[in-house]
């Protein structure tokens, strides 16, 4: 992360390069944002704001490109969950439960 003036905050490393911009999340109310990447084998990556890596979910096996990555409420539940598409025109959306493990 950087701040507006350009100095580095934290940084956080994906295993393999990222493939997409990675967002901030809130994945429910009242708790602190994390940031969410993905890799070149479709991995999803979420890490603190320090950087630390919280999780990462292996999608098992190698994945089209991905050409999107948001975070919604889609059920109403104050829980936010990943979409991503790909090359492919697949859409994966993934809730993530409690506790998150790396």
């Amino acid at each position: 992360m950087v701040a507006p003036g350009g100095r580095v905050l934290s940084t956080s490393q994906t295993d393999l390069p990222p493939t997409t911009n990675a967002i901030p999340v809130t994945f429910r109310r009242g708790e602190e944002a994390r940031i969410v990447a993905v890799d070149t084998e479709g991995s999803i990556y979420c890490f603190r704001r320090s950087g630390e890596t919280l999780w990462k979910y292996s999608r098992g096996g190698k994945a089209a490109d991905f050409r999107l990555l948001t975070a919604a409420d889609l059920e109403g539940k104050g829980e936010n969950e990943i979409v991503m598409s790909d090359t492919h025109g697949h859409l994966l959306r993934r809730r993530f439960p409690r506790p998150f493990a790396v």
